[in-house]
């Protein structure tokens, strides 16, 4: 600030706009602001009813008024209290980066976050090249540092991460995922700190939070995944075409993932051995990077309804979109009233989406909930209940219910065999394989 800018309206940290000397001989010495104004350098001052902070800090090249702004806030504060901790951490990061024991003093929390993303794009991949779904949950995470991307990454304390973590409370999001978001942040600092872009006290900071405990924070608790209701599927598929149809039957008789459903090559089946009983081991899933196996048995009726899609390619998914694609046409033109002239059958509109070979995860999901639109616009056609909303994943809390329900007391280790689990609830850990083997091949040849 020049001599010739005027200043703005500016009002003591504290009601006495004396000296200290005078405060003192008044009895109002004020014990915390002497101590402060010995630990903070510079002048704390009201700019209209909010603190601001005129000090040169080491570094700079000289004396600059800087708002006194909380984390996660868009203005500065208007609490004397919060203003003076602002200043002394200010202050204190500042030193730091002075003295050069806070690694890099030019990288910001924005430039950390970006390292650590393309970091993350490189590490979490299969071996196929394929990205895994946690470099979507670290994209979530990185998002929530959208407001301090200007910080220094080594002024990311314990403090704010902590008010971070209130920005997603007060976003509605679950406690689950909050814990899960804040656990990315942790450990891409710990990352940062092994490559000697922050300083190690920076992430032993942000080691310090814990996480948040069920009935002591305001984050909801999460919904848990229940079964898909059966009547609801059943009024669904009506709407599908036939190709998603036979996902939807195939995860019900096998509980597979959403993912595994649509991975499905006939490449992955073993059907050498006794007949009875195929097994799938897919290339991929969610526990493959653990070093788990995960095979799923599928028995006489989902065989019966695998039969036709193995015609194909070895190598390539066994459920095509195409075929879907192609399957919906052809029965649109079964409903018309009028023949399609020859011109259009084989007519392709301009800018038509390209369909891929496989589909996915999403692609499965958005299908099943076109499908459920469509059945509730015709049940509101005719005053029916609209079709509860219900996704792929609850397919396989169905399937787990029925094989608890056929299995009696051995129910809780015939569904743990079904879902994959590796944790035994009873019976010794080491005859796990040979006990889901011949649970696996049970349920296929009884409901799959």
């Amino acid at each position: 600030m020049t001599s010739r800018q005027r200043r703005p309206r500016v009002e003591a940290l504290t009601p006495q706009h004396a000296t200290p000397r005078t405060r003192r001989r008044a009895g109002t010495a004020a014990s915390p602001t002497r101590k402060t104004r010995r630990r903070v350098p510079g002048s704390i001052y009201l700019n209209g009813r909010r603190y601001w902070w005129s000090v040169r800090l080491p570094g700079d090249a000289r004396r600059t008024a800087r708002p006194l702004v909380p984390p996660g806030a868009r203005h500065a504060t208007t609490d004397p209290a919060t203003a003076r901790d602002l200043a002394a951490q200010l202050y204190a990061d500042a030193l730091a980066s002075a003295r050069g024991d806070a690694g890099p003093a030019d990288l910001t929390v924005g430039q950390v976050a970006a390292r650590y993303l393309a970091h993350a794009a490189r590490y979490y991949r299969d071996p196929d090249g394929t990205p895994t779904g946690e470099l979507a949950n670290v994209r979530a995470a990185m998002a929530h540092l959208a407001d301090l991307a200007d910080l220094l990454a080594d002024a990311f304390t314990a403090r704010r991460l902590k008010a971070v973590r209130q920005t997603m409370i007060a976003a509605g999001l679950a406690r689950s995922t909050i814990n899960a978001r804040v656990r990315i942040l942790r450990r891409a600092w710990r990352w940062a700190a092994s490559e000697d872009l922050v300083a190690p006290n920076a992430y032993a900071s942000l080691a310090t939070v814990d996480g948040l405990r069920r009935g002591r924070t305001d984050a909801p608790e999460p919904r848990h995944v229940r079964s898909a209701p059966p009547d609801a599927v059943q009024r669904t598929i009506a709407y599908l075409p036939p190709t998603l149809q036979d996902m939807v039957r195939l995860q019900l008789l096998t509980g597979m993932r959403p993912g595994e459903v649509c991975a499905l090559r006939p490449a992955d089946l073993d059907r050498a051995g006794d007949g009875d009983v195929w097994w799938y081991r897919p290339a991929r899933h969610k526990t493959s990077h653990l070093g788990v196996a995960r095979v799923v048995a599928i028995g006489p009726k989902a065989q019966q309804l695998l039969a036709a899609y193995l015609d194909g390619p070895t190598d390539a998914p066994v459920f095509n979109p195409r075929r879907a694609q192609a399957e919906r046409l052809r029965r649109l033109r079964l409903l018309r009233h009028t023949t399609v002239p020859p011109s259009q059958q084989h007519r392709r509109k301009a800018g038509a989406r390209r369909l891929g070979n496989r589909y996915d995860s999403r692609s499965y999901y958005h299908a099943i909930q076109y499908a459920i639109a469509r059945a509730n616009r015709q049940a509101d056609r005719h005053g029916l209940p609209p079709v509860p909303h219900w996704h792929p994943h609850q397919l396989r809390h169905t399937a787990a219910a029925a094989v608890r329900r056929e299995y009696g007391d051995l129910g809780r280790d015939a569904v743990r065999a079904l879902l994959g689990q590796r944790s035994l609830p009873i019976g010794d850990r080491y005859s796990a394989d040979a006990l889901d083997e011949a649970l696996l091949r049970s349920i296929a040849q009884r409901l799959g």
